[in-house]
């Protein structure tokens, strides 16, 4: 096992380098929101039910639906959820870290998606 100190902030840094997206292959019985979800905490090392929620980034039932019955089969989406960049395929997630401000004063928003 490879000891993480961590960073300056004594935030763990046990988790993907920050250029390196995480990528989670979704399994066949979870939904795509689902799988959202789960990447994400792992990438923020963060349980699930702590995260913000899925719906103020992308609405879950819509970002599912696409993906059902292939209705986008070679597409990608791509938003912001929980400080993160995500991009959503029909058999993965990917998730990179975004560039944290350094002051609390930053009021950007992450909450939205584009195709």
């Amino acid at each position: 096992m490879t000891d993480h100190p961590p960073d300056k902030n004594g935030n763990d840094t046990s988790g993907p380098p920050h250029n390196d997206p995480y990528v989670y292959d979704i399994r066949a019985d979870e939904s795509h929101s689902q799988a959202v979800v789960r990447a994400v905490a792992s990438v923020t090392n963060t349980s699930g039910t702590n995260l913000e929620l899925l719906y103020e980034a992308i609405n879950p039932e819509n970002l599912d639906g696409l993906f059902d019955g292939n209705i986008l089969p070679e597409s990608t989406v791509v938003f912001h959820y929980n400080g993160c960049q995500v991009s959503v395929t029909p058999d993965t997630v990917r998730v990179s870290e975004r560039n944290k401000p350094d002051t609390a004063s930053d009021t950007t928003s992450d909450s939205r998606y584009s195709f």
